[in-house]
């Protein structure tokens, strides 16, 4: 995959995390996060992709679990999912930079509640 791939995974995993807080990254779901960000970034950004079989195996889940968990990714991240290179740009300075940790830092950090509903994704 291209480092454009990688980027843009940081790039959706920071959006529903940090900057939406729509899904927590924890131990148990940070793998699979991952795998999926991956998954839709390549087929977002690139022509070219590897079978859906082969990625599954690599990544250690059954194929019916990522075409789940590749579903719940786009619908998690509203189906916006083509970066423009300005912006893979400026998220690679952050990285580069390591203005993403400060930015962590200093936010407040929400409390795990788990009487609330999740959060409902505008159609």
């Amino acid at each position: 995959m291209s480092a454009a791939v990688y980027l843009a995974t940081s790039l959706y995993i920071h959006r529903l995390a940090v900057e939406e807080r729509a899904i927590p990254v924890t131990r148990r779901n940070a793998h699979r996060l991952v795998l999926a960000g991956l998954r839709v970034a390549m087929k977002a950004l690139e022509d070219l992709s590897y079978p859906h079989g082969k990625f599954a195996k690599v990544g250690g889940v059954s194929e019916t679990e990522l075409a789940r968990l590749e579903i719940s990714f786009c619908f998690l991240a509203g189906f916006e999912l083509v970066v423009r290179e300005e912006t893979l740009r400026a998220h690679w300075t952050v990285l580069r930079e390591g203005k993403a940790a400060q930015v962590l830092q200093n936010m407040e950090v929400p409390t795990l509640r788990l009487d609330r509903k999740p959060r409902e994704v505008a159609a």
